[in-house]
C-alpha cells in the first residue's frame, strides 16, 4: 500500500519486523480512494484526498515507530513510505512533534480520535505582501566597502568604546534614528530613502544572539559577510530568495550598515515561495529553530533567539497558535508583522495571539510619526516601528538597496532590537514575556499619531 506522509520531529530510522496491533483501527483505504475515481473524472468529498498537519500532546512519548504501528502501519508499509517519500526530522521531541499527511474526510475523523493527537488541521496559505510592490527604480547602489566609504563607516561601525557605551553611526536610514531617539525625524536629502541619519546604539548590539529569518529566503549580501547563513528550506535544493522580501527583512535585522543588530548571527529559514507557504512549511520552519535553539543552549556565548515573521493571514489557525505558544514556552522570542489592511490587527494570524501569547506584534509608521494607512491596529498591535520607505539589502545585487514598506519591515526592526536587548540583559535570554513587557515599558507612549491603541514607538534605550 502506498501513502503519503512528511514526518517531522524524527523518523523512521529502525523499523522493527513487527508492530504493535492498531488501537484504535486506522482506516488507510488511500490508494482504494484513487482507484475508485468514477469515470466522469471526479472523487467523492468523503474520499478526496487533502493534506493536513497532525500535532501530537506534548505528553505523547511513543516513538514513531509505536505511534505508526498503533495506527496500523506494519513493517512493508513503512518501508515504502521510507524508500519512496521524502522523510524530515527536526530533532524537536522536547518541545513538539508534528508531520503532515494526505488524509480522506473519514481518515481525518479517525486521526482525531487516535489517543496521543493533539490537533488535525489543514494547513492555511500564509503571505508577506509589500506595500507596494517591488519597483526596480528605487534601488540604489551603495558600495560601503569602497575606499571613499570604508574609511567614515569603518572608524563608526569599530569605534573602540568601552563594552555596553554607546557607538554613533551616520549616514544610514531613517529608521535606525527613529528607534534611537526621542525626538521626530527631520527629513533630509531625498527623504527617507536617503542615507543621511543618525544611529545611537551599544556595542554588543546583538553578540551571541540567533535571529531567524522566516521568509521567502536569504541571498548573500555585503550587509551580512559571515554572518548570514541560511539555516533550512522547505524545498530542500531552491534556498535562493526569489522575491527579495526576505533578504530584505535580513538586512533591517541586522545589517553592517543598515540593521539593528550589527552582531546578531543572521539565518534565513525558507518557508516562502513566491511569497507564500506551502503546505507545512511554516510548522517545518518553525521546528528547525527550535531544533537550531536546543543545540545553541550548551554554547557559553549563546544569548538567545528571536524568529521573525513578516507573514499573515486572516482569521485564526489553532495549529499555528499551538505552534508559537510551545516555541515560546522553549524560551524562543518571537516577533510578528501586525499585517497590511487598515483594520484590527486581532483579526490576523499570527497578530491576533499578542494579546495572549508573549509574541510581539508590530505596527508600521512612517518619517512624520504617522502609522500607515494600512498598518493594522489595536490592541493586537504590542508596539510601532518605522515600517515605510525603509532601505535595505537587494536580493539582487550585493551591494544594492531598495525600499521597501509596510509591517513585514516594521518587524525585522523590532526583531533586531530584541537581538539587542537579549546581548545586553541576560535575564531576558529564554524569558519572552519579560523581555516584551520591557520593549513596551520602554517605548515612547502617544507618539504614533492615529495609532487607534495603546501601542507605543519602540525605542532601544537611547534618546538624544
Amino acid at each position: 500500500m502506498k501513502s503519503s506522509i512528511l514526518i517531522s520531529a524524527g523518523l523512521l530510522f529502525s523499523i522493527p519486523g513487527t508492530l504493535a496491533a492498531p488501537a484504535p483501527k486506522f482506516r488507510q483505504p488511500r490508494a482504494i480512494a484513487l482507484a475508485s475515481k468514477p469515470a466522469n473524472g471526479t472523487v467523492k468529498a468523503k474520499n478526496k484526498l487533502e493534506f493536513y498537519s497532525i500535532m501530537l500532546e506534548s505528553n505523547e512519548t511513543r516513538s514513531w515507530n509505536d505511534f505508526f504501528g498503533d495506527m496500523g502501519y506494519n513493517h512493508t508499509d513503512l518501508e515504502e513510505m521510507k524508500h519512496t517519500l521524502d522523510f524530515r526530522s527536526f530533532g524537536c521531541e522536547k518541545t513538539f512533534r508534528s508531520f503532515g499527511m494526505m488524509m480522506t474526510a473519514e481518515e481525518v475523523e479517525d486521526m482525531g480520535n487516535i489517543e496521543g493527537v493533539a490537533l488535525v488541521q489543514k494547513p492555511f496559505v500564509y503571505t508577506s505582501p509589500e506595500m507596494p510592490p517591488w519597483d526596480e527604480t528605487d534601488v540604489v547602489i551603495h558600495d560601503f566597502l569602497a575606499p571613499q566609504n570604508v574609511s567614515l563607516h569603518g572608524r563608526q561601525l569599530n569605534q573602540q568604546v568601552p563594552l555596553g557605551q554607546p557607538k554613533k553611526q551616520t549616514n544610514t536610514v531613517w529608521g535606525l534614528q527613529r528607534i534611537s531617539s526621542s525626538q521626530p525625524v527631520r527629513p533630509v536629502g531625498k527623504g527617507p530613502k536617503e542615507f543621511g541619519y543618525q544611529y545611537t546604539y551599544s556595542s554588543q548590539e546583538g553578540s551571541g544572539v540567533d535571529v531567524y529569518v522566516l521568509d521567502g529566503g536569504l541571498n548573500q549580501h555585503q550587509e551580512f559577510g559571515q554572518r548570514g547563513k541560511r539555516l533550512w528550506s522547505y524545498w530542500a535544493k531552491d534556498e535562493n530568495d526569489d522575491t527579495g522580501h526576505g533578504t530584505h527583512c535580513a538586512g533591517t535585522i541586522g545589517g553592517l550598515y543598515v540593521g539593528a543588530a550589527k552582531n546578531a548571527n543572521i539565518w534565513g529559514v525558507k518557508i516562502l515561495k513566491k511569497g507564500a507557504s506551502y503546505g507545512d512549511s511554516l510548522t517545518n520552519g518553525i521546528e528547525e529553530v527550535l531544533a537550531s535553539h536546543v543545540k545553541r543552549r550548551t554554547d557559553p556565548e549563546f544569548r538567545g533567539s528571536v524568529i521573525n515573521l513578516s507573514v499573515g493571514k486572516m482569521g485564526p489557525d489553532p495549529f499555528q497558535r499551538a505552534v508559537l505558544q510551545r516555541a515560546s514556552k522553549a524560551g524562543v522570542h518571537i516577533v510578528v508583522a501586525a499585517s497590511n489592511y487598515g483594520t484590527d490587527a486581532c483579526k490576523y494570524t499570527p497578530a491576533m495571539y499578542a494579546r495572549e501569547l508573549p509574541i510581539i506584534s508590530v505596527g508600521a509608521m512612517d518619517i512624520r510619526d504617522q502609522r500607515r494607512p494600512d498598518s493594522n491596529f489595536g490592541p493586537c498591535v504590542t508596539i510601532f516601528a518605522p515600517g515605510t520607505d525603509i532601505m535595505s539589502a537587494n536580493s539582487r545585487d550585493p551591494k544594492g538597496y531598495i525600499p521597501k514598506s509596510g509591517t513585514s519591515m516594521a518587524a525585522p526592526l523590532v526583531a533586531g532590537m530584541v537581538a539587542d536587548l537579549l546581548s545586553k540583559k541576560p535575564e531576558f535570554k529564554e524569558n519572552p514575556q519579560g523581555l516584551k513587557n520591557y520593549l513596551v515599558q520602554t517605548g515612547f507612549p502617544n507618539v504614533v499619531k492615529d495609532a487607534r491603541g495603546p501601542a507605543p514607538l519602540a525605542n532601544n534605550g537611547f534618546q538624544n
